[in-house]
Protein backbone atom coordinates (compact mmCIF):
# COMPACT_ATOMS: atom_id res chain seq x y z
CA UNK A 1 0.00 0.00 0.00
CA UNK A 2 1.31 3.15 -0.96
CA UNK A 3 1.59 6.25 1.95
CA UNK A 4 -1.17 8.37 -0.29
CA UNK A 5 -3.15 5.27 0.03
CA UNK A 6 -2.70 4.98 3.60
CA UNK A 7 -3.32 8.50 4.33
CA UNK A 8 -6.53 8.52 2.31
CA UNK A 9 -7.67 5.54 4.53
CA UNK A 10 -6.25 7.44 7.78
CA UNK A 11 -8.40 10.87 6.19
CA UNK A 12 -11.10 7.93 5.87
CA UNK A 13 -11.05 6.52 9.12
CA UNK A 14 -10.91 10.39 11.32
CA UNK A 15 -14.42 11.26 8.96
CA UNK A 16 -15.68 8.20 9.97
CA UNK A 17 -15.11 8.79 13.56
CA UNK A 18 -15.79 12.14 13.41
CA UNK A 19 -19.43 11.62 11.95
CA UNK A 20 -19.89 8.52 14.21
CA UNK A 21 -19.54 11.27 17.34
CA UNK A 22 -21.38 13.87 15.97
CA UNK A 23 -24.38 11.74 14.85
CA UNK A 24 -24.37 9.04 16.79
CA UNK A 25 -26.34 9.97 20.44
CA UNK A 26 -29.03 11.59 18.06
CA UNK A 27 -29.09 8.04 16.53
CA UNK A 28 -28.98 6.12 19.23
CA UNK A 29 -31.50 8.07 20.50
CA UNK A 30 -33.92 8.27 17.68
CA UNK A 31 -33.55 4.65 17.60
CA UNK A 32 -34.56 4.55 21.04
CA UNK A 33 -37.25 6.72 20.68
CA UNK A 34 -39.07 5.10 17.31
CA UNK A 35 -39.10 1.78 19.50
CA UNK A 36 -40.65 2.98 22.34
CA UNK A 37 -43.20 5.09 20.48
CA UNK A 38 -44.11 1.87 18.39
CA UNK A 39 -44.55 -0.42 20.90
CA UNK A 40 -46.59 2.79 22.82
CA UNK A 41 -48.96 3.13 19.29
CA UNK A 42 -49.52 -0.78 19.63
CA UNK A 43 -50.36 -0.55 23.28
CA UNK A 44 -52.85 2.57 23.16
CA UNK A 45 -54.05 1.52 19.57
CA UNK A 46 -55.19 -2.29 21.60
CA UNK A 47 -57.02 -0.09 24.29
CA UNK A 48 -59.27 2.13 21.91
CA UNK A 49 -60.03 -1.28 20.00
CA UNK A 50 -60.76 -2.65 23.64
CA UNK A 51 -62.94 0.39 24.35
CA UNK A 52 -64.79 0.27 20.69
CA UNK A 53 -65.55 -3.47 21.25
CA UNK A 54 -67.13 -2.62 24.96
CA UNK A 55 -69.34 -0.16 23.33
CA UNK A 56 -70.22 -3.31 20.75
CA UNK A 57 -69.39 -1.98 17.56
CA UNK A 58 -69.29 -4.14 15.01
CA UNK A 59 -65.79 -6.44 14.38
CA UNK A 60 -65.06 -4.80 10.77
CA UNK A 61 -65.33 -1.51 11.72
CA UNK A 62 -63.48 -1.90 14.93
CA UNK A 63 -61.05 -3.39 12.97
CA UNK A 64 -60.86 -0.77 10.28
CA UNK A 65 -61.03 2.35 13.09
CA UNK A 66 -57.50 0.19 15.27
CA UNK A 67 -55.62 -0.34 11.94
CA UNK A 68 -56.14 3.49 10.63
CA UNK A 69 -55.94 4.58 13.91
CA UNK A 70 -52.36 2.38 14.79
CA UNK A 71 -51.28 3.95 11.00
CA UNK A 72 -51.98 7.66 11.96
CA UNK A 73 -49.83 6.68 15.79
CA UNK A 74 -47.01 4.89 13.63
CA UNK A 75 -46.31 7.84 11.26
CA UNK A 76 -46.63 10.80 13.55
CA UNK A 77 -43.53 8.81 15.61
CA UNK A 78 -41.71 8.11 12.29
CA UNK A 79 -41.89 11.66 11.41
CA UNK A 80 -40.87 12.98 14.83
CA UNK A 81 -37.72 10.39 14.59
CA UNK A 82 -37.17 11.37 11.26
CA UNK A 83 -36.94 14.66 12.37
CA UNK A 84 -34.62 14.17 15.34
CA UNK A 85 -32.30 12.63 13.22
CA UNK A 86 -32.50 16.04 10.80
CA UNK A 87 -34.31 15.20 8.02
CA UNK A 88 -36.12 17.66 6.71
CA UNK A 89 -39.61 16.67 7.07
CA UNK A 90 -41.93 20.06 6.15
CA UNK A 91 -42.31 18.87 2.47
CA UNK A 92 -43.16 14.95 3.89
CA UNK A 93 -46.08 16.40 5.87
CA UNK A 94 -47.45 18.85 3.43
CA UNK A 95 -47.85 15.54 1.15
CA UNK A 96 -49.76 14.23 3.81
CA UNK A 97 -52.06 16.73 4.20
CA UNK A 98 -52.81 16.97 0.60
CA UNK A 99 -53.42 13.16 0.61
CA UNK A 100 -55.81 13.85 3.52
CA UNK A 101 -57.57 16.60 2.14
CA UNK A 102 -58.00 14.62 -1.21
CA UNK A 103 -59.67 11.77 0.69
CA UNK A 104 -61.90 13.73 2.81
CA UNK A 105 -63.14 15.53 -0.73
CA UNK A 106 -63.52 11.40 -1.80
CA UNK A 107 -65.16 10.20 1.32
CA UNK A 108 -67.37 13.85 1.47
CA UNK A 109 -70.51 11.60 1.44
CA UNK A 110 -69.44 8.94 3.90
CA UNK A 111 -68.14 11.29 6.36
CA UNK A 112 -71.31 13.37 6.51
CA UNK A 113 -73.39 9.98 7.52
CA UNK A 114 -70.68 9.63 10.12
CA UNK A 115 -71.18 13.15 11.01
CA UNK A 116 -74.97 12.40 11.34
CA UNK A 117 -74.64 9.45 12.59
CA UNK A 118 -72.74 11.05 15.65
CA UNK A 119 -75.19 13.78 16.06
CA UNK A 120 -78.17 11.29 16.31
CA UNK A 121 -76.45 9.38 18.99
CA UNK A 122 -75.18 12.74 20.85
CA UNK A 123 -78.50 14.69 20.69
CA UNK A 124 -80.77 11.56 20.57
CA UNK A 125 -83.03 12.72 18.02
CA UNK A 126 -84.46 9.51 18.41
CA UNK A 127 -83.29 5.75 19.62
CA UNK A 128 -83.94 2.50 18.93
CA UNK A 129 -87.58 1.35 19.24
CA UNK A 130 -89.29 4.80 18.51
CA UNK A 131 -91.25 5.27 15.67
CA UNK A 132 -90.26 7.97 13.49
CA UNK A 133 -90.66 9.54 10.16
CA UNK A 134 -88.36 10.94 8.09
CA UNK A 135 -87.15 11.26 4.00
CA UNK A 136 -90.72 10.26 3.83
CA UNK A 137 -90.51 7.30 5.01
CA UNK A 138 -92.11 5.74 8.61
CA UNK A 139 -90.72 3.09 10.47
CA UNK A 140 -90.00 1.36 14.14
CA UNK A 141 -85.74 2.15 14.61
CA UNK A 142 -84.67 -0.85 15.29
CA UNK A 143 -80.57 0.06 14.93
CA UNK A 144 -78.69 2.93 14.52
CA UNK A 145 -74.83 2.78 13.41
CA UNK A 146 -72.34 5.10 12.81
CA UNK A 147 -73.22 5.71 8.90
CA UNK A 148 -76.96 4.62 8.69
CA UNK A 149 -80.21 3.79 10.59
CA UNK A 150 -82.46 0.88 10.00
CA UNK A 151 -85.89 1.03 10.21
CA UNK A 152 -89.03 -1.48 9.77
CA UNK A 153 -91.90 -0.05 8.35
CA UNK A 154 -95.37 -1.17 8.98
CA UNK A 155 -95.39 -3.66 5.87
CA UNK A 156 -92.07 -5.39 7.45
CA UNK A 157 -89.96 -3.70 5.09
CA UNK A 158 -86.27 -3.09 6.63
CA UNK A 159 -85.18 0.21 5.35
CA UNK A 160 -81.96 1.45 5.51
CA UNK A 161 -81.36 5.49 5.80
CA UNK A 162 -77.82 7.69 5.52
CA UNK A 163 -77.43 9.28 8.83
CA UNK A 164 -76.39 11.81 7.02
CA UNK A 165 -79.22 13.03 5.06
CA UNK A 166 -81.35 12.22 8.46
CA UNK A 167 -79.68 14.38 10.60
CA UNK A 168 -79.97 17.15 8.20
CA UNK A 169 -83.83 16.86 7.49
CA UNK A 170 -87.19 16.78 9.42
CA UNK A 171 -87.71 14.06 12.11
CA UNK A 172 -91.11 13.23 13.18
CA UNK A 173 -90.63 11.11 16.44
CA UNK A 174 -92.91 9.54 18.47
CA UNK A 175 -90.87 8.52 21.66
CA UNK A 176 -90.93 4.82 22.61
CA UNK A 177 -94.25 3.98 25.50
CA UNK A 178 -96.32 6.27 22.67
CA UNK A 179 -95.91 9.39 25.23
Amino acid sequence: MSQSQANDMTAYAERMVSLAVEYGPSVVVAIVVLIVGLWIANRVAKAVQGVMEAKELTPSLVGFLTNLFRILLKTLIIISVASMVGIETTSFIAVLGAAGLAIGLALQGSLSNFAGGVLIVIFQYYKVGDDIKTQGISGKVTEIHPFYTKLVTEDAKEVILPNGRVSNGIITRQPRGGA
